[in-house]
């Protein structure tokens, strides 16, 4: 069984992309070790979303443990979007509150790239997505 149930998850992936573009901010999770040895690093990173190679593209720092610890591996990132608290008083069959949120998350293989190119157009996208037309 999982949770949420399957009737409050979505599956439209459209749905699913539209979100992902809109939250933009995702939290990186990558496992360094295996078993009960195993440690989690966390990041907090914008990503843009290529919706036709279904790939999340971001850019972490060299610094970052992270950065050494991904290539190759599996990777989560989790999208927290818009929640808000559901008062029991609102229904009158309910007993106990509830939370209405919109998450996203996200499994693959994580691919990095050395190319300075590569890395100047990543940080060149990811800039004009969060300024767009804004002028310095």
């Amino acid at each position: 069984m999982s949770y949420p149930p399957t009737r409050h998850t979505e599956t439209d992936e459209a749905r699913i992309f539209d979100a992902i573009e809109a939250i933009v901010q995702g939290t990186l999770i990558v496992r360094e070790g295996q078993g009960d040895n195993d440690k989690l690093h966390f990041s907090y990173l914008p990503f843009l979303l290529d919706r036709e190679a279904r790939q999340l593209i971001g850019h972490i720092a060299k610094v970052n443990p992270q950065h050494e610890l991904m290539n190759g591996e599996m990777v989560d990132v989790v999208f927290h979007g818009p929640h808000a608290y559901i008062s029991p008083s609102l229904f009158e069959n309910k007993k106990v509150p509830t939370w209405n949120y919109v998450n996203v998350e996200v499994r693959g293989r994580a691919q990095v790239t050395h190319d300075r190119d590569d890395k100047l157009a990543i940080i060149h996208s990811l800039t004009e997505k969060m300024e767009g037309d804004a002028q310095p």
